[in-house]
């Protein structure tokens, strides 16, 4: 059993990592890229493989969701199906985005 200063670092440890991570990216924002040579390719660079990571994390997440619901056999394929052959008309770019 974990005592109360336990529960408080550990609810306020993955805080203050991410707390920590968010400002040390957007404090590389605060150099001058004209200041250092290459540095504006680099930023360049992170905020592109920042999108990357993102669409890899969203993927990933959806086909654990898929593989996690089948291993404990709750997957409805139908549903699964109706969802995966979903026709959306991309003329309209609002609606495709709520209805998803």
């Amino acid at each position: 059993m974990l005592g109360k200063g336990k529960h408080v670092f550990w609810l306020l440890a993955p805080w203050l990592l991410i707390l920590a991570v968010w400002y040390a990216v957007r404090a590389s924002g605060l150099v001058n890229p004209a200041l250092v040579p290459g540095m504006a390719i680099v930023f360049s660079v992170d905020k592109f493989m920042s999108e990357v990571r993102a669409l890899t994390n969203i993927t990933g997440n959806g086909i654990a969701t898929v593989v996690v619901s089948w291993w404990e056999g709750e997957l409805d394929r139908d549903k699964l199906d109706a969802a995966l052959r979903q026709n959306v008309d991309t003329s309209d770019m609002e609606t495709a985005i709520t209805t998803g």
